[in-house]
């Protein structure tokens, strides 16, 4: 559901990110790799939609990053990864590049420059 152009599809997601980050990877009792491969097509998705201009949706894709992030199953450098990746538009607008690195400055201060944790 998140792939679809309707905001209000994206932000019915939000809750469902939220407890499944907070929730089954929390425990972190499901091995990364296939983690990684389950959300491997989400999280360019999610990347898409920082710095959207509708902020709810702007703020769901962020926390999702974050959260995702803090996930002991998915980890920074998994999270990190896909907002490092340029976008898929040629002409974007400057809020964009601006949520993205706001959002890496944040993954930054939480797990470091190089996290202790492996891939």
């Amino acid at each position: 559901a998140i792939p679809d152009k309707n905001v209000q599809v994206f932000l019915a997601c939000g809750p469902f990110l939220q407890s499944l980050c907070h929730g089954l990877l929390a425990t972190g009792s499901l091995r990364r790799p296939e983690v990684h491969s389950a959300l491997e097509p989400v999280m360019p998705m999610l990347a898409e939609r920082l710095g959207d201009a509708n902020a709810r949706v702007d703020k769901i894709a962020r926390d999702a990053h974050v959260d995702f992030a803090q996930s002991a199953s998915v980890g920074s450098p998994f999270a990190a990864a896909h907002v490092l990746r340029p976008p898929k538009k040629k002409v974007v607008p400057p809020r964009v590049y601006t949520c993205r690195l706001q959002l890496l400055a944040v993954l930054v201060d939480e797990a470091g420059i190089a996290p202790d944790q492996r891939e």
